[in-house]
């Protein structure tokens, strides 16, 4: 029986995505894993076996579709260079990659580029999904057209896609609030600053870090919770609020894209160095923040697999048919810190 990526990921102790960029030179793997995955790869014989399988299909055709919200923020930017990463290896095998932004959260419009895709004889599409019974409803609709769906970034639940892709939002949240009752000695006024409560992640994330204060650090106080719908402005106004009615505040959790305008906010206040700050995701805001200390810890995940995945793992369902391995192909989980960076 012929090696798969799968059994080399779980001998190696790493995602089956990290084997197929190891294998194929797509992204970014640490050298250390990615040698140690090709001399796995050559100790259990695997051989790939790609170019029969592009003459069989070469002549199908074969399209693919990704629509990316938040489109115009930096993380975002990251996941499109993983896609296009993707997109370069899929199109030598003669499948083509269609991608369609939106710059924030917009169901409406992302149900007719999902339609338009569907005229365009698109037999798989990549989404960023948004807790929306309308886009619950469509998906289920391309379902039962034979064209699959598949969420990253953001998933929707109860949704009849094929799998999601990202980070375990849930979990990270949790992260957050051990490092935040460490860091505060479990004890403390903490803010909550949230994205959208429509974003599963955000809300996931939130509730993992209340779950986890409550239960194991149980003297910090989580005194607000506050969401910024993605508007810097907004954000702006929020911290300035909560640092006139909390002036004690001890820490802030930030689940959301307006890190530069809430340090901003902090530096202009002159709480920048009293304040311990986390964050999520490593992109778009000025690193000096973290090697300042501004921000105590980030919690990263890999934009790039969340590009570069939902591609490959259409591909090769529509390509092998071979399914996802699993409903949740979740990221792995970096703490970065003023230490790291």
């Amino acid at each position: 029986m012929a090696v798969t990526m799968q059994q080399i990921a779980e001998r190696a102790g790493v995602s089956r995505g990290t084997v197929d960029r190891a294998l194929n030179n797509r992204g970014s793997v640490n050298p250390a894993v990615a040698k140690r995955i090709r001399e796995l790869a050559q100790e259990m014989g695997y051989k790939p076996n790609i170019s029969g399988r592009a003459l069989a299909y070469a002549g199908k055709k074969l399209k693919i579709g990704m629509i990316m919200q938040y489109a115009e923020t930096p993380f975002m930017h990251n996941i499109e260079t993983g896609a296009g990463e993707a997109k370069t290896y899929i199109e030598e095998l003669g499948c083509t990659l269609i991608v369609k932004k939106i710059e924030k959260v917009d169901v409406p419009l992302m149900i007719r580029y999902m339609r338009e895709m569907e005229a365009d004889e698109v037999k798989a599409i990549a989404i960023t999904a948004a807790d929306d019974e309308r886009l619950r409803q469509e998906i289920s609709r391309l379902r039962k057209a034979d064209i699959r769906v598949v969420t990253f970034n953001t998933d929707i639940p109860d949704a009849e896609r094929s799998c999601f892709i990202g980070q375990d939002s849930y979990r990270s949240g949790k992260v957050a609030a051990g490092l935040m009752g460490d860091i505060l000695g479990n004890r403390g006024k903490v803010a909550v600053i949230s994205g959208q409560k429509t974003v599963p992640s955000h809300e996931n994330r939130l509730q993992g870090f209340q779950d986890v204060i409550s239960a194991d650090f149980n003297k910090v106080d989580i005194v607000s919770v506050s969401y910024t719908e993605d508007d810097e402005e907004l954000m702006k106004q929020i911290v300035q609020n909560i640092l006139e009615e909390f002036p004690d505040l001890d820490g802030i959790y930030c689940t959301s894209a307006q890190v530069d305008a809430m340090i901003r906010e902090l530096i202009a206040a002159h709480r920048e160095n009293d304040i311990r700050v986390i964050v999520h995701d490593l992109c778009g805001w000025d690193l000096d923040y973290l090697k300042n200390f501004y921000v105590d810890y980030c919690i990263d995940d890999d934009a790039n697999y969340q590009g570069s995945e939902p591609v490959m793992v259409m591909f090769y369902d529509l390509y092998y048919g071979r399914k996802p391995s699993s409903e949740y192909l979740y990221t792995e989980i970096f703490i970065r810190t003023p230490y790291s960076v």
